[in-house]
């Protein structure tokens, strides 16, 4: 219940700039001055450049879609079957553009506003074209208020805000080495607080990317330098994952070797912090110097454990406790090639090809979703616009607003809008009920109903900036409230608007989800065993290029961690949408019951792939691969047949049983390797090669183990499939 002093500032610039509008709606007698201030609360923002460009995309669309609806719509009013077919058209294209990613809310607010003045025409053409000037005109009003507020009140620029989670997240990264390194030096194991403070770190990431539209905004820099913070964003993920390994080692560490190099295992821990400190400062030159540091710090202790390897000292070592220490250099050398690319600050100096325009045009394609989304939205609007044309309800225009946004891509995702868009209006109806009947009768001037509407907007505007049930809550709170009370020049407080707007929220939500749900119902827990498939389908791809290199040459691996990347991020669209799937029933809820475990269990997966990548940089030695060939071949073998049969364990189309039985092979396998290990380190063959070889080599089967054991816990959670 604290309130957090951002989100009050963000909230208070919105309270006056509500304030200042309403002034002004009411001095100059706007017909429908609610829209003035209802754009105040849409744009709240806790920075310029988001208000800018919220500012922007609700200028635009409105105004765009304003002309179309009076260039197109008004004309055809008259005209049922040309008119339906016009609406259909224009509003199933604003809805699929409207789920996408390049400028989703112009598309979103258009389609709101195409609604509604293609409503109101039915009053004759001259309505709309009245509608839609005065829409149009109140929105500037309230978007040029906020611009005015969010750069004289506490003013925040984007940019600012993303330097700072830069540098929140490289010290967050930075003390959870520390601390690894602390306790590997201190000979206990890292504490299992240490993987929930490598998790926390993710977060921060997503912020950041959050960040980064809102900041190009702000002016060409950083327009131009928002490719390569995307990019810092994806290395300072990857450096946040190569953390992961120091908390849970194959074999137990300290052991002999950590003893007898912990000198130069203290200077590699040294020399990478320090380099960690020099990223942390943006010094360039500095940078460069300190990460120069690392790599002749790892050459010294590879002497000193080829050292003890000569003399016999490690022979008494086990293959998991070799494996531990190769696998915590190899980690090592992970974490300097992510803090090497951290350290360009995400720019490519060779240079990032972006492809012409004509290449994007003819690798355009409809998103089946989206298009069988935007369809049934279109339906839907044109069945609510016959609906209530045939009923001439009164509040037909919040019918059709309900229709067009409540309708989601999945049965959840309208499911759980609608229940906030009820909920917000109901809260901001009874809010304006009760200034009615107890505050209004004691005002006789502006100034007090200035400071109730005021007080009002900062709470609507605090929630409007929380989490996002909260938030579209609070936005559909304090809409209500303002339509009730700030109804039109006259200022005739009355409870009817409210009534009105609630039974046509539940009016359009009716429609919405009724069309959803009998025309090509999309369900979002179906969705997520989508997501779920398409990432072991990927994990079992990128996997055969590295078997393919570690039985000759390495990958590309620069194309290889972008398509990991892609893959990923569909992964992460899981938890996106796993609240929708929650609210569509007992069937669902038994679904992600059963994805939950297998969505972890893929996710991480994918992490250690995609660490054995990163650590695969030069091709492999061939004499040591032959050392351990047999066992290496027969571990890759499994692991690409068991990641190829993963996806149909996941549809239950092979018995459950086998993926149980496959993770137990993939621990023998596991055993076998480490045994092949052994024999491998005693060979006189292992005795010639150099140590950086060497342990560049255990490093790879490191990362192997950890893939086949994050396999076998896929499995394990896979092997609860439910037969079809």
């Amino acid at each position: 219940m604290r309130l957090d002093p951002d989100r009050a500032r963000t909230a208070a610039r919105t309270a006056i700039a509500s304030l200042i509008s309403l002034c002004i709606v009411l001095i100059y007698r706007f017909p429908e001055g609610y829209w003035a201030l209802i754009t105040c609360l849409v744009m709240t923002q806790a920075s310029v450049g988001a208000s800018i460009d919220k500012g922007v995309s609700r200028t635009v669309g409105t105004l765009v879609a304003c002309i179309l609806a009076v260039a197109i719509l008004a004309p055809l009013n008259q005209d049922p079957l040309p008119f339906l077919v016009s609406t259909f058209t224009i509003i199933s294209v604003s809805a699929y553009l409207g789920s996408g990613t390049i400028y989703p809310y112009a598309f979103v607010i258009g389609g709101v506003t195409l609604v509604i003045v293609a409503v109101l025409g039915f009053q004759g053409q001259n309505a709309s074209v009245s509608t839609g000037l005065v829409r149009t005109g109140e929105i500037i009003v309230g978007v040029v208020v906020s611009w005015f507020c969010a750069f004289a009140i506490w003013p925040r620029l984007a940019s600012d805000q993303l330097d700072e989670q830069i540098q929140a997240t490289l010290a967050s990264t930075a003390h959870a080495f520390d601390t690894a390194a602390t306790f590997i030096l201190a000979g206990r194991p890292p504490p299992r607080s240490y993987l929930e403070e490598i998790a926390a770190i993710e977060p921060g990431i997503h912020k950041q990317l959050a960040l980064i539209p809102a900041a190009a905004r702000e002016g060409r820099t950083h327009r131009v330098k928002a490719p390569a913070q995307r990019r810092l964003a994806v290395h300072l993920e990857r450096l946040r994952a190569t953390l992961l390994p120091l908390a849970e080692p194959i074999g137990d560490l300290p052991n002999g070797l950590v003893v007898a190099t912990e000198p130069e295992l203290r200077a590699l821990f040294e020399a990478t912090q320090r380099a960690w400190a020099t990223v942390r400062a943006d010094d360039p030159e500095a940078c460069q110097d300190a990460l120069g540091a690392i790599r002749p710090a790892r050459h010294r202790i590879e002497r000193r454990v080829e050292e003890l390897r000569q003399s016999g000292a490690t022979r008494d070592l086990s293959a998991r406790q070799v494996l531990a220490f190769h696998g915590t250099l190899g980690t090592l050398r992970e974490v300097e090639n992510s803090l090497n690319a951290v350290a360009r600050r995400g720019f490519d100096p060779e240079g990032t090809v972006r492809p012409s325009r004509a290449q994007r045009i003819r690798s355009f394609t409809l998103d089946p979703p989206r298009r069988l989304y935007a369809i049934k939205t279109g339906l839907a609007v044109c069945i609510a616009v016959l609906i209530l044309n045939l009923l001439q309800w009164e509040s037909s225009v919040s019918a059709m607003v309900s229709t067009f946004i409540v309708a989601q891509l999945s049965i959840g995702g309208s499911v759980r809008k609608a229940t906030l868009r009820l909920t917000g209006a109901l809260v901001g109806g009874v809010l304006a009920l009760l200034v009615i009947l107890f505050v209004t009768p004691q005002i006789s001037s502006l100034p007090p109903f200035a400071v109730v509407v005021c007080i009002v907007m900062f709470f609507c505007a605090y929630a409007y900036t929380g989490p996002e049930a909260s938030a579209y809550a609070g936005l559909q709170t304090g809409l209500a409230f303002v339509l009730v009370l700030v109804a039109g020049p006259k200022q005739e407080t009355s409870i009817m608007p409210g009534v009105y707007r609630l039974v046509g929220v539940m009016l359009g939500t009716g429609i919405s989800i009724g069309v959803e749900s009998l025309l090509w119902p999309a369900h979002a827990y179906i969705e997520l065993r989508v997501r779920i498939r398409e990432s072991l389908v990927g994990a079992a791809e990128l996997f055969g290029l590295l078997a393919v290199g570690l039985r000759g040459h390495p990958p590309q691996r620069v194309e290889w961690l972008a398509r990991a990347h892609q893959v990923r991020e569909r992964l992460m669209g899981f938890w996106q949408i796993l609240g929708e799937a929650l609210l569509e029933g007992k069937e669902a809820r038994a679904a992600v019951a059963f994805d939950l475990p297998v969505a972890a269990a893929t996710e991480e997966m994918m992490h250690r792939i995609a660490r054995l990548a990163v650590r695969f940089d030069r091709p492999v030695n061939q004499d040591l691969r032959d050392l351990v060939g047999s066992a290496l071949e027969h571990s890759l073998d499994l692991l690409e047949r068991t990641l190829e049969r993963l996806p149909a364990y996941l549809d239950g189309t092979e018995d459950p049983e086998r993926a149980a039985a496959d993770g137990d092979a993939l621990r023998d396998a596991n055993l076998r390797l480490l045994d092949a290990l052994e024999v491998a380190r005693k060979d006189h063959r292992t005795l010639a090669l150099p140590e950086e070889e060497v342990s560049f080599f255990v490093g790879l089967l490191d990362a192997v183990v950890r893939i086949a054991q994050g396999v076998s816990v896929a499995c394990a959670a896979l092997s609860r499939a439910p037969r079809v």
